[in-house]
């Protein structure tokens, strides 16, 4: 995200997905401007994580926080 609150897209978020499964992580949170990278999940990593989608900072927190 941006410091004007603009989502960014993030490069590598297959990477960083597995790498945060790696290390214990259930869920991860992305723009959704990175979600066609996570369409080569694996299945394994599928089954292990949830990607939470957020279209600006906002939805982001709501999203967080579970409302």
């Amino acid at each position: 995200m941006s410091v004007g609150g603009t989502p960014e897209p993030v490069y590598n978020a297959l990477d960083m997905a597995e790498l945060a499964a790696e290390k214990g992580a259930t869920a991860i949170v992305l723009p959704v401007s990175s979600g066609k990278q996570m369409n080569e999940m694996s299945d394994d990593l599928a089954a292990r994580m949830t990607v939470i989608y957020y279209t600006d900072p906002i939805d982001a927190l709501l999203k967080v926080l579970g409302e």
